[in-house]
């Protein structure tokens, strides 16, 4: 463990504000999760790639987590500890918001290997979704 995540995750009293590196300590996620799961479109993204009966697996645009003020695209994003904390101990949120990170890296490389692969992909992640049940997901992303 880094000595500076040690440090913070030590810490009795946490500050009113988390920078997005504490989040993903906190959180246990990886610097592409969280920003999944503070990016509309990318919820968007993955939820449309599911079908109907199987979107409330996923976060949607109302559960994400969101950044203090209205920060740019590259901004540096402040997060309320508050909420942070109250998050850490929902583990329908956790499941859910790890579960939207993961289908949107696996949305990702099917991208990059090439539109017959994607058609695969989505299948196959339906499948991982419903336990094996066969699933379409469509063509559009």
């Amino acid at each position: 463990m880094l000595p500076a995540r040690k440090q913070f995750l030590d810490l009795l009293t946490a500050p009113g504000r988390l920078r997005a590196q504490e989040v993903e300590w906190r959180l246990g996620m990886s610097r592409q999760e969280l920003q999944v799961v503070t990016s509309i479109e990318h919820i968007e993204e993955v939820r449309n790639s599911l079908p109907k009966e199987r979107r409330h697996q996923v976060l949607s645009g109302q559960t994400r987590l969101k950044p203090l003020g209205n920060p740019s695209h590259a901004a540096e994003k402040f997060f309320l500890e508050t909420e942070i904390t109250q998050l850490e101990g929902d583990l329908m949120w956790l499941d859910k918001a790890v579960r939207t990170g993961r289908l949107h890296l696996r949305l990702k490389k099917a991208r990059l290997k090439g539109k017959t692969k994607l058609n695969e992909e989505k299948t196959e992640i339906a499948n991982t979704i419903t336990g094996g049940e066969s699933a379409d997901l469509g063509t559009g992303i």
